[in-house]
């Protein structure tokens, strides 16, 4: 009797263990999927044109209309579909023009942003 009070638990712990068994990864797929973003990835490229270049895209802004052709353009010479689509009024847009930055505490320090 006091065999089943050790081999019941032991058992209840271990049996979920294994069939929870780990997924076979294809090594191969994975190296080959690192190799092709290492070599071909436009991540950089895309998310400099979007941020730096578009600059922000604020709803309505020129910034985001500038985002939006720039986007279809790319979109489209890749070979894909793309338009730009309507989804709803939103009013007036807005972008800045100026901006000023200063520390208030513990002194008024103007600062370059």
């Amino acid at each position: 009797m006091k065999i089943y009070h050790y081999l019941l638990p032991a058992v209840i712990f271990i049996l979920p263990l294994h069939l929870c068994a780990q997924e076979t990864v294809d090594t191969v797929m994975m190296r080959r999927i690192r190799e092709a973003e290492m070599k071909n990835s436009q991540v950089a490229d895309i998310a400099h044109q979007l941020t730096d270049v578009c600059g922000p895209r604020l709803t309505n802004s020129p910034g985001f209309r500038k985002a939006v052709g720039w986007t279809v353009d790319e979109l489209k010479s890749w070979g894909l579909k793309a338009s730009p689509e309507a989804w709803g009024e939103f009013g007036k847009g807005w972008r800045t023009e100026k901006v000023h930055v200063a520390l208030k505490q513990p002194y008024y320090e103007p600062m370059i942003a």
